[in-house]
């Protein structure tokens, strides 16, 4: 009865020691951004700018989207400011405190004039209508209270498509 307890015993001490000997060296993630850092290099251009009047400047990968590229980052930035706007961060009181700056409205939800979000929605949104994709309806997409995936409106169809190819 006395080995299962030593060698129990043993083996604990082993995977504490195992454990100690690795925490004063360790980095878990060294080099683990590499590929993130390289890709970033490649591009060039990893993420737009924002123009003195606080318009967004789409990147030179963003001008060369597709419609349907286009198409597929819009509704998915569309759904992310909604649910944001429906669910800001922090509580009632994160909102009261006195230490930090006022990032919502009275109802709550982010100001829509200055968000940088709806700014680069609505470059990408002029993009679509240069590349002749349609245009979506911001306004009522961005409405609270709509759930449904917008789409665009006089986006070209799938057999105009195909006739023009």
């Amino acid at each position: 009865m006395g080995l299962p307890i030593l060698v129990f015993c043993a083996s604990a001490a082993l995977g504490l020691a195992g454990c100690a000997a690795a925490m004063p060296g360790y980095v878990p993630d060294h080099g683990r951004n590499k590929i993130a850092a390289a890709a970033a290099k490649a591009s060039g251009d990893s993420s737009g700018a924002f123009a003195s009047d606080g318009r967004y400047v789409p990147t030179q990968t963003e001008k060369d989207y597709t419609c349907r590229r286009l198409k597929g980052v819009m509704q998915l930035k569309i759904q992310q400011v909604r649910d944001a706007e429906a669910n800001p961060p922090g509580g009632l009181i994160a909102s009261l405190s006195s230490t930090t700056t006022p990032r919502h409205t009275s109802a709550g939800a982010p100001s829509a004039a200055y968000s940088p979000e709806r700014a680069r929605l609505t470059a990408l949104n002029d993009l679509m209508a240069e590349k002749n994709c349609g245009r979506f309806d911001l306004e009522a997409a961005l409405k609270a209270g709509n759930t449904e995936t917008p789409e665009p409106v006089g986006a070209p169809t799938k057999t105009s498509e195909k006739k023009r190819r």
